[in-house]
């Protein structure tokens, strides 16, 4: 397999569509894990207890110990033992510090701080196949808005301390790369003027998170640093975050306001409500249309804070709400709600199957695990992937240095359209949520 690791393709050099889905070819890459305290001891603990239980596990091998095995033989792991004590300030580590690892080390002990480096061939989780959108760019501050769609997450861990390129920031990085080079291929000036606003050749950074089944707008920046004060602006200064939402159970009432303290829950990484451990939020709820022949409803959400994890999803759930498709929090979880079966194969062109084998790495036993699966006769076989829920992020409101941004998405999603008409658009339904939500707050005072 030829090694990508260290060259300047990008997300879109590096990946293929089929079936609904997005695919990254394998490569390989070098990644790096310091050992826990709470891990040390003999080296085959560590690879079993430590390593292999991160995202970058063989998620196709049955015999953990077997996978390591291989890749020892291979000479894919080296460490440095106790790189603490032998870098205490820090730093890189020289190449004589490194230890190649092979199956004789498996029972030496092997300390908490010790750096691992393990070559990895890298199997990325497949994605949906629509592409994000640009909406705007804001020079000054460094502001990328993005149009995001569904079953495509912002951020996705592929390997410790690497985020891959099957992610909503990867693909934005390859998007405006290619529109760089393409608008100032003739234009030296224009070229260097466009990389210092662009700065790391078009590489974004993100400044907030949405759920991966989620669409809608999303915010990056051009260097973590504005990142960072992006986000910070935004957390201080929000105006509101609006979201739509198709629910269950269409007598919702509306303009309820959801004030119940959020907590994330560690065993299930879903957020409960708590009123010992939770962080206040509150939630506005308007209702646009009602589909009584459905028992389902159409609303937008409003936030009234910066927001919480999961808050709009844990929210209406528990008031009995649950947002359509939606299982981690109480509804139904049909196969309509994926975007499509992970390799399943196109059948004439055969595209998954051949572009595993053209990248397959002799050492990784997830390489012929995928093969194999592709196939397959059996659809069931093939895991469900890019799950979608129906909740879309509409709009964000927020002051950056005495600068109201008003940011809104490109367009209503599908689930909106049918509820309120293919005529409806964006600023329709922001004027009447805004309309109603003065309507409510006249009401109560």
């Amino acid at each position: 397999m030829r090694s990508r690791d260290d060259d300047d393709s990008d997300a879109l050099d590096r990946s293929f569509t089929c079936g609904g889905l997005r695919y990254v070819e394998p490569y390989r890459r070098r990644v790096r894990v310091r050992v826990s305290k709470r891990h040390e001891g003999a080296f085959r603990d560590v690879l079993v207890n430590q390593v292999s239980k991160s995202e970058f596990a063989a998620r196709n091998s049955d015999d953990v110990d077997a996978y390591w095995a291989t890749a020892l033989a291979a000479r894919r792991v080296r460490c440095v033992i106790d790189a603490l004590r032998k870098m205490p300030r820090g730093g890189e580590a020289t190449e004589e510090m490194w230890t190649e690892m092979g199956v004789e080390h498996l029972d030496e002990f092997v300390p908490a701080g010790t750096l691992l480096e393990i070559e990895r061939c890298v199997h990325e989780r497949c994605v949906a196949d629509a592409m994000p959108e640009i909406v705007f760019e804001c020079e000054k501050t460094g502001l990328v808005v993005v149009e995001k769609p569904a079953g495509v997450p912002v951020l996705a861990g592929a390997a410790p301390g690497w985020q891959g390129y099957g992610n909503l920031a990867a693909l934005t990085s390859a998007l405006r790369r290619r529109r760089a080079a393409k608008d100032d291929a003739a234009d030296e000036t224009r070229r260097t003027k466009r990389a210092r606003a662009t700065g790391d050749a078009g590489k974004v950074w993100a400044v907030n998170r949405i759920d991966a089944p989620v669409s809608g707008i999303w915010l990056a920046a051009t260097s973590p640093k504005l990142a960072a004060k992006a986000n910070v602006w935004m957390s201080k200064t929000s105006l509101g975050k609006t979201y739509l939402a198709l629910v269950r159970g269409a007598q919702i009432e509306c303009g309820v306001r959801i004030d119940s303290p959020l907590a994330k829950d560690k065993e299930s990484s879903l957020a409960v409500v708590s009123e010992k451990d939770g962080k206040p939020c509150a939630t506005r709820v308007v209702v646009l249309q009602r589909r009584e022949s459905e028992d389902v409803a159409l609303v937008a959400c409003r936030l009234e804070s910066h927001g919480r994890y999961h808050q709009i999803r844990a929210h209406l759930s528990s008031i009995g709400h649950p947002i359509v498709f939606d299982s981690a929090y109480g509804d139904e979880d049909p196969e309509s709600s994926y975007a499509g079966r992970a390799y399943a194969d196109d059948a004439e062109t055969r595209v998954v199957a051949r572009k595993l084998a053209e990248r397959r790495d002799a050492a990784c036993a997830e390489c012929d695990a995928l093969i194999a699966l592709t196939a397959s006769d059996d659809a069931t076989t093939k895991p469900l992937a890019a799950k979608r829920i129906h909740l879309h992020a509409l709009r964000y409101q927020f002051s950056i240095r005495d600068v109201n941004y008003d940011l809104r998405s490109l367009r209503l999603p599908e689930f909106a359209l049918d509820a309120l008409g293919a005529a409806v658009s964006v600023d329709d339904v922001v004027a009447r949520v805004d309309a109603r939500v003065d309507e409510i707050e006249s009401s109560r005072e």
